[in-house]
């Protein structure tokens, strides 16, 4: 129900190593490099899930730690090296450089202040934040197909494409405000004309996320 989100493949609640489900994703085009809305698009869908239990059980559990890990690696990289914070500019931090053949993290010593890291620290936390509004959004929108979702997978443990057309119907994807733009709608005065909704601040995983500059590969979504 995301305009720049990729196709959903297939989804099973069967466990695989440690995790308790997967989400694949097939994206509709070959893409060169991944914008902003994107990004801020895969994020709300990595913390779908969590948002989800929330819903339901009232709680969070510790089944998305894995999320929650690449959503956060995502947004740090979205302010800290690809320039997409207003608040920092176009500027880049490194902290730490993974080793492409040993797969370890290479420290670095920091070389900004305390203050900047913690300005870093609040926009990774906006974003994520912003995230997961969109992803309650779109839930809340979809609690019924939610439901009906939930209880075929628990019936069939594997849902394809196709089959889960047939339990919810065709999607009809449409973009979603940020946190900022709803705050700003809500005192626009009765009436006025609804302006289009976009996410503008702002599954699975175990995949390094790709850099704008590269062409993802499909990935996979844990639950």
């Amino acid at each position: 129900y995301s305009a720049d989100a990729d196709l959903v493949h297939k989804v099973t609640i069967v466990p695989r190593g440690r995790a308790l489900g997967v989400t694949q994703f097939v994206p509709e085009e070959e893409r060169m490099h991944m914008g902003q809305k994107r990004l801020e698009t895969m994020l709300a869908v990595a913390l779908a899930g969590r948002a989800a239990e929330k819903m339901i059980f009232d709680e969070y559990s510790a089944g998305a730690e894995s999320d929650i890990q690449r959503a956060t690696q995502i947004a740090r990289r979205m302010v800290g090296a690809w320039g997409m914070s207003e608040v920092i500019g176009p500027v880049a931090f490194r902290e730490s450089e993974e080793h492409p053949f040993l797969g370890k993290e290479i420290h670095e010593q920091r070389k900004y202040s305390e203050q900047t890291a913690h300005t870093i620290d609040q926009e990774v936390q906006r974003i994520l934040r912003a995230a997961q509004a969109h992803a309650v959004d779109v839930l809340e929108e979809h609690r019924k197909e939610l439901d009906l979702l939930s209880e075929a997978l628990l019936a069939r443990e594997i849902l394809s494409r196709d089959e889960m057309i047939e339990v919810i119907g065709p999607a009809t994807p449409r973009n979603f405000q940020s946190v900022t733009e709803r705050k700003d709608n809500r005192d626009t005065p009765a009436g006025a004309e609804e302006e289009t909704l976009t996410l503008d601040e702002s599954h699975a995983s175990g995949e390094e996320p790709t850099p704008p500059s590269q062409d993802p590969a499909a990935p996979g979504e844990e639950a």
